[in-house]
């Protein structure tokens, strides 16, 4: 059948589409849960300055990074969901990585909505980018020696935006972290 559009996802302009990983569908950002069936998702046209939000040009996903403090993995969640927004999950995490050290400075750290699941580190479930899918540990994009035995529940991706990482390691910008440490937040 059709996607509809939930009254959260009409309000804000928005529009459903079948296949969110194809740009064309959606020029703006996508909003979970904003449309049924589940498969289909609410797209709101923009990626709007004034709101926070930045555009990363390679991929037309549409980020907020939040630089007020720092919070552990399960508080950034919570602010993500809370802006109706959830953890960032990039098609392209070397050019994220760069564009967030250049502009917001350089130690801006930040946390990915993927943890381990005791065996791999896995994107959370029922987002439109990687829905539940595994980051190999043979991964290009782990920081050397990641993410090893750091797989177990307690640990969630981080993007490693620092400058001294991202000049000794510019394409490995994964690291497995522990949960409970404080990071910046980072939704889309």
């Amino acid at each position: 059948g059709r996607c509809k559009p939930n009254i959260a996802c009409s309000i804000q302009g928005g529009h459903c589409v079948k296949d969110p990983t194809n740009s064309i569908d959606c020029r703006g950002r996508l909003v979970p849960n904003g449309c049924k069936p589940g498969n289909c998702q609410c797209c709101i046209p923009g990626c709007p300055e004034d709101q926070g939000f930045f555009e990363l040009p390679s991929t037309n996903q549409c980020f907020k990074y939040f630089k007020d403090r720092q919070r552990n993995w399960t508080e950034s969640n919570e602010l993500c969901l809370a802006e109706n927004l959830v953890m960032a999950q990039p098609y392209d995490a070397v050019n994220l990585r760069s564009y967030i050290v250049q502009r917001y400075g350089y130690y801006s750290e930040a946390w990915l909505g993927a943890c381990g699941n005791g065996t791999y580190i896995k994107w959370q479930d029922g987002t439109w980018q990687h829905d539940g899918e595994i980051i190999r540990s043979i991964n290009p994009l782990w920081y050397p020696g990641m993410p090893g035995s750091r797989v177990s529940t307690v640990y969630c991706l981080l993007l490693l935006a620092n400058d001294v990482q991202w000049k000794s390691n510019p394409n490995q910008p994964y690291y497995s972290e522990y949960y409970v440490n404080t990071r910046y937040t980072l939704c889309e």
